[in-house]
C-alpha cells in the first residue's frame, strides 16, 4: 500500500518548483510566527503566486498545476482540502483583471471535478 502525500511533503515539493513559491511559504511564516500559518490560506496564496507566473509565460506554472493534480489525487485528507478549497477556490474568486483565462485549462482530471463543483454552489 502506498502512503498519501501529507503537508510537510506537499509544502516541500511546492516551494521547490519556483523561488516565487518558497518566498510566499517564507512570507506565510514570518507573518503567523510563532503560529504555523493556516495551509489553506497559503495555498491561496500559491494559487495568486500561480496565476502571475501563469500570466508571465512562465513554465513553473504547468508544474504547480500537475502538482496540485498529484497532490489532491494522491494527498492525504489535509492536502487534499487545502488543494481544492485554497488553490482552486482561490483561483476562482480571483478578480478577472488578475486572471489568465486559460488556467482552467490547466486543471487535470481531478481539479477539473472540483473546479465544477465550486461553481455548482455560486
Amino acid at each position: 500500500m502506498t502512503s498519501k502525500i501529507g503537508i510537510s511533503e506537499a509544502i516541500h515539493r511546492l516551494r521547490a518548483i519556483d523561488p516565487a513559491l518558497d518566498a510566499v511559504w517564507n512570507e506565510a511564516i514570518a507573518y503567523w510566527s510563532p503560529e504555523e500559518p493556516p495551509i489553506t490560506l497559503c495555498f491561496g496564496d500559491v494559487a495568486r503566486a500561480t496565476m502571475v507566473l501563469l500570466k508571465a509565460h512562465d513554465p513553473a506554472a504547468d508544474r504547480v498545476f500537475e502538482l496540485m493534480e498529484t497532490l489532491h489525487r494522491n494527498g492525504d485528507h489535509e492536502v487534499r482540502e487545502a488543494v481544492a478549497t485554497g488553490f482552486v477556490e482561490a483561483l476562482q474568486g480571483m478578480p478577472p483583471d488578475e486572471m489568465d483565462a486559460s488556467w482552467v485549462d490547466k486543471l487535470g482530471p481531478n481539479l477539473r471535478h472540483v473546479a465544477e463543483g465550486w461553481m455548482s454552489y455560486r
